[in-house]
């Protein structure tokens, strides 16, 4: 059965909760988003991973018994956004997201406008064409950059020949002979499991993919037939921590790191379990796991966003803390966050 990502479909939840108005009925909230559901779920179990998704965020007091959602809780999910209606959060923001693209990232956003740009957005980032700012301005302009990169050319891309556009992708994805149209489509569907390369259908299925917790990714996933050895065709990865609900986390992980009296070591260090089992009586992270902490803990502190600490002198500290504590990663190993000093 496909696995859903716990705080994906909260967040999918509370976007539907969030749109639905005033006092909604359960059918009225689960009816629109039966189309996004899991293939290999039945209707049945599809409605239960809904109330069970309510059920829990009523318990962490992110949804109150009028099915009313905390103020902010919606941006701290999936990062601010100017939508305000269902139709907008589930065709556009929601499938974008999959896609690498911020909730709030307007230029980006105004990119996608039809089958085409979304079916390019797909196929650019599968194919390592489009890594950085807004998607391609249009399929054709995709092409082009695909044809440059394959050639090694520098500067901006120039309009190629339908001819050569469809030479070089039949190159790296295979496929029949073709207009270029016609593949990158084929290929978006291929990408994102869809089951037909509609708009409807492709922005669902990013839907899905996010749901499971993965994103459009450059990764090889195997050359497909026609395709030169090691070509990577794309493919749906597991994505790394949602960007808001990292932040968020982190700067949670601050503020109890400097509130915290028990667990602590010398003026700065505290444990990583006493932090978690802090972060535990917050609402939002209620069902947040350990080693689930330890791994967002290591990404921030990759990135610079906070600080961890190796525990030396282990013979004066308590050693469930430490054993609990330990995380180890790439050959190093960690047992404190780090809080920033008192001013």
């Amino acid at each position: 059965m496909t696995s859903i990502a716990t705080e994906r479909l909260d967040a999918f939840v509370i976007a539907r909760l969030a749109t639905a108005g005033r006092s909604p009925r359960a059918a009225a909230i689960v009816a629109p988003l039966r189309r996004f559901a899991p293939r290999d779920l039945t209707d049945a179990q599809w409605r239960q991973a809904i109330a069970d998704a309510i059920d829990g965020l009523r318990a962490r007091g992110v949804v109150d018994a009028a099915l009313r959602v905390r103020p902010g809780e919606l941006a701290r999910r999936i990062g601010h956004t100017t939508a305000r209606k269902w139709q907008q959060l589930a065709d556009r923001v929601l499938p974008a997201l999959a896609l690498r693209i911020d909730a709030g990232d307007a230029k980006a956003h105004a990119r996608l406008d039809g089958r085409d740009s979304w079916a390019a957005a797909i196929v650019a980032r599968a194919l390592g064409v489009w890594r950085a700012g807004p998607p391609p301005a249009s399929l054709g302009a995709m092409c082009d950059a695909l044809v440059w990169q394959a050639l090694g050319l520098a500067g901006a891309p120039r309009p190629c020949p339908a001819e050569v556009r469809a030479h070089f992708l039949r190159q790296r994805v295979g496929g029949e002979s073709g207009p270029p149209e016609r593949l990158v489509r084929e290929h978006a569907v291929h990408v994102v499991g869809a089951p037909r390369a509609d708009l409807g259908a492709l922005r669902e299925a990013l839907v899905r993919a996010w749901l499971a917790g993965r994103e459009v990714s450059a990764a090889p996933a195997g050359a497909p037939a026609g395709a030169p050895a090691g070509a990577p065709a794309g493919a749906l990865v597991d994505a790394p921590a949602d960007p808001a609900v990292q932040r968020s986390l982190i700067a949670d992980v601050q503020a109890v790191a400097r509130a915290a009296r028990a667990g602590v070591f010398g003026e700065r260090k505290v444990f990583i379990s006493s932090v978690w089992s802090a972060l535990r009586a917050i609402p939002a992270w209620a069902q947040l796991e350990l080693d689930d902490l330890k791994a967002r803990l290591v990404a921030a502190h990759r990135s610079r966003e906070l600080d961890l600490a190796r525990a030396d002198l282990v013979a004066a500290m308590d050693p469930a803390l430490v054993a609990a504590s330990e995380t180890r990663i790439d050959g190093a190993t960690f047992h404190f966050v780090v809080r920033e000093p008192s001013t």
